[in-house]
């Protein structure tokens, strides 16, 4: 009998869901909202990317200003969070290769911020101050609508 009563408890008890990760919650596409430059508006005529479409999916990144075949990896137990953006050595003609970039990342809300180095990929961002230098890009996304 209290065999019985255990089992039925442990089906009765719905299984909780696990929370999703940060690689689960990058996966998909992303739809840039606005880009900053040192806490001022990016110049639409040098940082278009408003509006682009950003994918991260099993550990590729796609964004055209950065090309097609991109590499991502995320570190998620670093404060601030960690996305290393692994570009082409291989660019397309006419354009520059940046190499490696040490990004940070957090989630607010259906947000995603990133905040990437401009002028050296080698200096990752400590923090998301707006206006902390050397020059950083500061990205919200927001995921696309299907």
């Amino acid at each position: 009998m209290k065999r019985l009563l255990c089992l039925s408890l442990f089906i009765a008890v719905p299984a909780l869901a696990a929370e999703p990760t940060d690689a689960d919650r990058i996966k998909g596409t992303w739809i840039v909202e606005a880009v900053r430059v040192n806490g001022r508006d990016g110049d639409p005529k040098r940082h278009s990317w408003v509006g682009e479409p950003i994918t991260f999916e099993d550990g590729f990144m796609r964004f055209s200003f950065f090309g097609k075949s991109n590499t991502y990896k995320i570190d998620a137990t670093t404060t601030p969070r960690r996305l290393d953006i692994t570009l082409p050595k291989h660019p397309p003609a006419g354009k520059k290769t940046l190499g490696a970039l040490p990004v940070i990342y957090k989630f607010d809300g259906a947000r995603l911020s990133i905040t990437l180095g401009i002028t050296n990929e080698e200096d990752r961002p400590t923090s998301f101050d707006l206006a902390a230098g050397p020059p950083f890009f500061h990205v919200t996304l927001t995921r696309a609508k299907h």
